[in-house]
């Protein structure tokens, strides 16, 4: 029953049906920071808000207006709630949010508590901070700034790679590349290759003569032709200057030098001797190739480098332009040398060295008319050692300069006690080696030499080779006759043994010609060598030279020698070189016979 002011009413509560009204829910208002927004159910442009003032408000309302205190609602902005929130207020507010895309949805009830199906939805955009783009622009930044870093260190290891491994010149591997390989194949017991060490011949004098960048792109040059003549799996390098290195792989083979690793130094050695056109210059060059075998001749990289550098010697000793298979032979001479060389630099200042003397004689009467100075080396357990054995090393090294003007010291001052005994009538001849001789103070050093001893400049005479006439003419000549002005005669030494110019008898102030004794041991057997010997003694003869045949050793040379009208023979026919003792007194037994046979023959 309920009263009312029209009376009571009787109300039949089980006739009261459930609300299903389905009202429709209303966004009515949005509002930022900067602007709001109404009749949002209207189509509304793309809103936007700012990151730096990003609060958002929303305001909505249900069209049940039944029980208006009993709707409920539930929201949710998508792309920040996970799930929806149930309220009964009419207002909804976000702030601080990330930027990024939302969307406001909100739903309602009617006053029975029934779920509308019908929503509001409002969609918005946050920006994007600045100092967003900014750290953009900075990753960018530190991205790009880390792979120019990344790129520029690779390019940076390359290099440096590239320098480790390769020459600059030629591109090639390097010494240290080239170890590397080599102790990789010694890792390969089964593996059968060569090491070939090749030099090229006179290549200082390229140099020298035309400049650095000649003598550059005939390394260029040459490592190209290299490489033509190797095949893929072969390693070639650069170890420095003008030398190369090559490590050669081939098969197994029942003798110890295969036939196709000869083939391969022999096509090598064609390849490099042809010329080379460099610029405006056509070059003539050679090489000196030497080769160790693994693992016959060493089963480890260092006794495989030694060997093959031992060979390539070799093959230089013996006139260039060849090659040499290692053997113990050469090992042995090679050691040898080094043990000369290490023990020549004490043998001047140790007081080893010693000056034998040679006569020069008259081809028909025997006596003495002149001496030829010749250093030994007296060596405290060696004994006497040969010149022939340490010259070399000596020239090598550069000691010959030092040992030279020894020499020429000890000639001078001992020839002047012999002539001021009234014994010696005759010059004393010393050897000159071109090296001494291209020294900018010889010239000076000579005349130093005169006045100490006090010895004659006429009775001095200086024997020179054809290798310094053939290396530079111009300063040959310029030093020979500084040293005329001195007095001093000058003799050429060993003519025929090598490309003798009978220019070398009219450009230059010679006083003596010495022919080689190459031509005297051969003139018996072979009719050609008289013909020639005995045109070069005619031709100094008529020259007003004076004519010596060196390596005079049996009678029969001597009379052959008397027949052309050579007039100073020298050889061991008249005797060995003595030392100065030994050699006094034979002067004094000459003396001493030129004087009986003077005055036996008074007229002369």
């Amino acid at each position: 029953m309920i009263g009312s002011n029209k009376g009571v009413i009787q109300i039949d509560i089980t006739a009261i049906s459930q609300n299903h009204f389905i009202p429709p829910v209303h966004i009515t208002a949005a509002n930022t920071a900067n602007k709001s927004y109404v009749n949002i159910n209207n189509n509304v442009d793309a809103v936007t808000v700012d990151y730096d003032n990003n609060m958002i408000q929303f305001s909505f309302a249900s069209l049940d207006f039944t029980a208006p205190e009993r709707n409920k609602y539930r929201f949710m902005l998508e792309g920040f709630d996970d799930d929806w929130i149930t309220t009964q207020q009419h207002n909804a507010m976000y702030t601080n949010l990330p930027a990024g895309d939302y969307t406001f949805k909100v739903q309602s009830t009617n006053s029975d508590g029934i779920w509308s199906p019908q929503q509001a939805e409002f969609a918005f955009s946050i920006n994007q901070a600045w100092w967003f783009y900014a750290l953009i622009a900075l990753a960018i930044t530190v991205c790009l700034m880390s792979m120019l870093f990344a790129l520029s260190r690779f390019k940076q290891i390359k290099e440096l790679s590239n320098r480790a491994n390769y020459d600059s010149l030629t591109g090639l591997a390097n010494r240290f590349y080239f170890n590397q390989q080599l102790s990789r194949l010694i890792n390969t017991p089964t593996q059968t290759a060569a090491v070939v060490f090749i030099d090229l011949d006179h290549f200082k004098e390229v140099n020298d003569s035309m400049g650095h960048d000649i003598g550059d792109e005939l390394i260029i040059q040459v490592a190209k032709r290299l490489q033509h003549c190797l095949k893929h799996q072969d390693v070639l390098a650069r170890l420095g200057g003008d030398e190369f290195a090559l490590i050669i792989q081939y098969e197994p083979d029942e003798n110890r030098l295969n036939q196709d690793l000869v083939n391969i130094i022999e096509r090598i050695l064609s390849s490099l001797n042809a010329g080379y056109q460099i610029n405006e210059f056509w070059l003539n060059s050679s090489a000196s190739i030497g080769v160790a075998c693994y693992p016959n001749d060493g089963k480890d990289a260092k006794t495989l480098l030694k060997h093959a550098d031992t060979a390539m010697y070799a093959a230089k000793q013996n006139g260039r332009n060849g090659s040499y298979f290692f053997n113990e032979k050469l090992s042995a001479a090679l050691l040898e040398r080094l043990l000369i060389k290490n023990q020549l630099n004490n043998a001047l200042p140790e007081n080893q060295l010693v000056v034998y003397y040679q006569p020069k004689c008259c081809a028909h009467t025997q006596s003495i008319l002149g001496l030829e100075a010749l250093i030994r080396w007296q060596h405290p357990t060696d004994g006497l050692i040969s010149p022939t054995r340490f010259i070399d090393q000596a020239e090598d090294s550069g000691l010959i300069i030092d040992i030279g003007l020894w020499v020429l010291a000890q000639a001078c001052h001992q020839g002047y006690q012999w002539q001021q005994q009234g014994i010696l009538k005759g010059n004393i001849s010393v050897n000159i080696s071109p090296l001494q001789l291209s020294q900018p103070t010889i010239v000076e050093d000579i005349a130093l030499i005169l006045q100490q001893s006090q010895f004659p400049a006429h009775m001095l005479e200086l024997e020179i080779t054809e290798s310094l006439l053939i290396t530079d003419i111009k300063a040959a000549k310029a030093v020979l006759f500084q040293l005329k002005q001195l007095k001093v005669r000058i003799a050429l030494d060993d003519f025929g043994k090598g490309y003798s110019s009978l220019n070398y008898l009219t450009q230059f102030p010679l006083d003596t010609l010495k022919i080689d004794k190459a031509f005297i041991h051969s003139m018996l057997p072979i009719e050609t060598s008289n013909i020639v010997l005995k045109n070069i003694i005619k031709l100094g003869n008529e020259l007003q030279l004076d004519v010596i045949a060196e390596g005079v050793e049996t009678h029969a040379q001597l009379v052959k020698l008397r027949h052309y009208q050579c007039k100073i023979v020298q050889g061991f026919l008249f005797g060995p070189a003595l030392n100065a003792l030994a050699t006094q007194s034979l002067l004094k037994q000459s003396y001493i016979m030129n004087d009986k046979l003077e005055l036996a023959n008074p007229t002369g």
